[in-house]
């Protein structure tokens, strides 16, 4: 029988309105999750050179006091020549020891030899691993000349050996630089 008021199922109405919704929501968090994703990992890697260059970064020391090296232009090497280790005792005097620098890179054989002296004739031999290097002495204001031999086994005067460059010159310095 036909019923005039009768407007249907509500139920099946509001059911379809509700999945609806229930879809447009889902789709939205989808393509928001999406778009997170996407901004979220741009900025963690930007590139892919950010993997092989390094951040720049400021750090405050105090100022070391002027280093003037001058060094001869060679070809850049990766590292030192080899050399055959030259025992301590070959050339040099028996009772040599080093005493090891502040910098803990270089040593002094001398009482006329200054550390800053020492850490300059190894910057000046590390830059170019020539046998002859030029360092300057903030103690006498001087720029000297050095000779130096790769492959000589030191003993420091903390009783450990280590190989390195003995240089000699300038007023009777001797280093080692490793």
């Amino acid at each position: 029988m036909y019923d005039p008021y009768y407007r249907g199922d509500r139920n099946s109405n509001h059911t379809l309105l509700i999945a609806v919704l229930i879809a447009v929501l889902v789709t939205l968090l989808v393509l928001l999750g999406i778009g997170a994703w996407y901004v979220i990992g741009r900025t963690a890697a930007p590139s892919n050179t950010a993997a092989t260059e390094p951040t720049p970064q400021t750090v405050t020391a105090p100022a070391p006091p002027p280093t003037v090296t001058e060094t001869k232009t060679v070809a850049p090497q990766a590292q030192a020549p080899a050399a055959a280790p030259v025992p301590a005792d070959a050339g040099t005097p028996a009772s040599e020891r080093f005493t090891v620098c502040p910098s803990g890179r270089s040593g002094v054989a001398t009482s006329v030899t200054s550390c800053a002296f020492a850490d300059n004739v190894r910057d000046a031999w590390m830059q170019s691993y020539s046998s002859t290097v030029l360092a300057y002495s903030p103690v006498t204001e001087t720029t000297y000349s050095m000779s130096c031999s790769p492959g000589y086994v030191a003993t420091l005067n903390t009783g450990r050996t280590v190989t390195g460059a003995r240089c000699t010159g300038g007023n009777d310095a001797v280093v080692i630089a490793w």
